[in-house]
């Protein structure tokens, strides 16, 4: 019997070889130039502030304060060349809720090479998720 549209079975491995790969921490860039205005998020689930990303010669820093959270189970941070394809760079799992301020800082090698977007995605424990306003885009 003949495989029908042997093609299709191409195109769908190297999809996912594509998004398998393309979500790697390794690959995680900052904008061209520090971007001075931090983005502050705040709802009934959670309150994030000061969201900002700076660098310095070969290091990126993510970083931003969580004032309080309610029945939020996990945060990620999310990475990208644009606006609409971001993927995790990095997870921090909750337990319970934060009802004092944290820092959060996360580090990663800079590649400049990109232009990059940031933002926060946050899970919520009856299953819903949302997220932040984009962070620290550059022209």
């Amino acid at each position: 019997m003949k495989k029908p549209y042997p093609f299709l079975y191409v195109i769908f491995i190297a999809a996912h070889i594509f998004f398998l790969f393309s979500c790697d921490d390794k690959n995680i860039s900052v904008p061209f130039q520090n971007n001075s205005d931090a983005v502050n998020y705040i709802d009934s689930n959670i309150d994030i502030q000061n969201f900002k990303v700076s660098e310095s010669e070969d290091t990126i820093t993510i970083s931003f304060n969580i004032i309080y959270t309610n029945d939020v189970s996990k945060i990620e941070v999310l990475s990208g060349s644009s606006e609409n394809q971001l993927c995790a760079v990095s997870q921090i799992d909750l337990i319970g809720d934060i009802s004092s301020e944290k820092t959060f800082v996360i580090t990663g090698s800079a590649n400049k090479r990109f232009l990059k977007y940031y933002m926060i995605r946050f899970f919520i424990n009856d299953g819903n998720w949302d997220y932040t306003p984009v962070c620290c885009s550059t022209p």
